[in-house]
């Protein structure tokens, strides 16, 4: 059966910065407690390369995200995996700026495949880590955001 759930969020860091925010994947582990580690194999942001890992909530386990677009710094697409071949769901995170004002918003929206059988592991785990994550990675932005505000203005024009 295929389940569906989308989270928004909105950063106060304008697109370009959020997107360099999210493509450093050291920061996805500063920013929330969802992962272990992360790196990649093989090309960064191209289609076919993975992020692999390990996350440490809500259980930890082993993670593959294997990239299908990216179209920096709007949207990216993947595939999100585990170990339990009963199990799969397609992602798509968007970038977009707001209209309002100043900042960037980010949606993800969630495809799920199958159900875990993995102990621990269930659909509502999915949607928290989700949660969890996008929350976080919204707090980190919005606190760089001094920083970076900081940063560009000692750069010579």
């Amino acid at each position: 059966m295929l389940k569906t759930f989308s989270y928004s969020a909105t950063t106060s860091l304008e697109l370009d910065q959020t997107w360099e925010l999210l493509a450093d994947l050291a920061n996805w582990k500063t920013c929330s407690d969802v992962y272990a580690d992360v790196e990649w194999s093989g090309t960064p942001w191209k289609p076919g390369s993975c992020i692999t890992g390990n996350l440490k909530y809500p259980v930890g386990m082993p993670f593959r995200y294997v990239l299908q677009t990216c179209q920096a710094p709007h949207q990216i697409t993947y595939l999100a995996h585990g170990l339990d071949p009963a199990f799969t769901t397609h992602r798509i995170v968007q970038f977009d700026l707001e209209s309002a004002e100043p900042g960037t918003s980010i949606k993800v929206t969630s495809y799920v495949l199958g159900e875990p059988t993995t102990p621990g592991r269930r659909g509502n785990n999915l949607k928290a880590v989700t949660d969890r994550w996008l929350k976080g990675f919204v707090k980190f932005c919005n606190s760089r955001q001094n920083e970076l505000a900081v940063a560009s203005e000692k750069t010579p024009s």
